[in-house]
């Protein structure tokens, strides 16, 4: 029986409201599933309406583009929240594009219940039931068992993310990199391109935002947090903070909900 999970911890939902977006190719490590409010958004070639939901799963690449304003929410989920509701082992979507009024309404309660409620004391208890119901509906009619995850990458290629995410910081280059694996600089960006599904130099980058995101979430001033995820400046920080997230990131740390659970046990 799987144990009582913080079915809240570290949930995040960002809000988009009358905006063009565009972002390169990226991924999450968390599911990432957009409600739809208004407008079309384009993901790689997948189109997603008014009224419909978009998911992406953990490290699927993927960009987005809208050629007009759009309204949209993105509720990012962690892995851990999909396995403990889902009754599907790494639940994969292969329907990315939803047309389901429940689901759609179902979710845009949810969001109006974050808005209106959330500094109220018992906001936690009452969303976890309908949030645990929404997932559980989407995960068994939409889900499916994953065959592949992250953790079937070989060890090379596990040993370099982990160096990567450990010299952020740091002024990483590909001829040290290239090095560590045994290729020259150009054959090494050809094999991590086919691995990876991103240069390194996106990956490194899209990686720096990603830290420097968890750092605001943290609480931490925006030019520490600029520094210490390998940013030259606050300026070139918020250039790509902004390319990849879809707002500044004083914006992101003034406007996104980003919950803890710390009464479910």
């Amino acid at each position: 029986m799987k144990e009582k999970l913080k079915i809240l911890d570290s949930l995040e939902v960002l809000s988009f409201q009358n905006k063009k977006t565009k972002h390169p190719s990226h991924f999450h490590d968390t599911y990432c599933i957009s409600l739809i409010e208004k407008g079309v958004l384009v993901e790689n070639e997948l189109i997603a309406s008014t009224g419909k939901i978009l998911i992406s799963n953990p490290y699927e690449i993927h960009n987005n583009l809208s050629s007009e304003n759009i309204s949209f929410s993105t509720f990012y989920v962690n892995q851990d929240v999909i396995d403990f509701i889902s009754p599907f082992n790494r639940t994969s979507f292969q329907d990315k594009v939803i047309e389901n009024p429940l689901l759609h309404s179902s979710l845009k309660n949810l969001l109006n219940f974050i808005k209106e409620k959330k500094e109220k004391k018992n906001f936690v208890n009452d969303f976890y039931d309908d949030f645990n119901q929404f997932i559980f509906q989407l995960t068994i009619n939409y889900g499916a068992a994953n065959p592949y995850n992250n953790e079937n990458d070989t060890t090379i290629i596990k040993d370099l993310k982990i160096y990567i995410s450990d010299n952020l910081n740091t002024q990483l280059s590909l001829i040290e990199l290239s090095k560590m694996v045994g290729m020259s600089k150009f054959q090494f960006i050809r094999w991590f391109k086919f691995n990876i599904g991103l240069t390194p130099f996106e990956y490194i980058l899209l990686k720096k935002v990603e830290y420097g995101k968890t750092l605001i979430k943290q609480g931490i001033p925006l030019v520490e947090a600029a520094l210490d995820s390998g940013f030259y400046d606050q300026s070139n920080f918020s250039n790509y903070f902004k390319k990849y997230i879809g707002m500044s990131p004083n914006s992101y740390k003034q406007s996104c909900n980003i919950f803890q659970d710390s009464n479910q046990q």
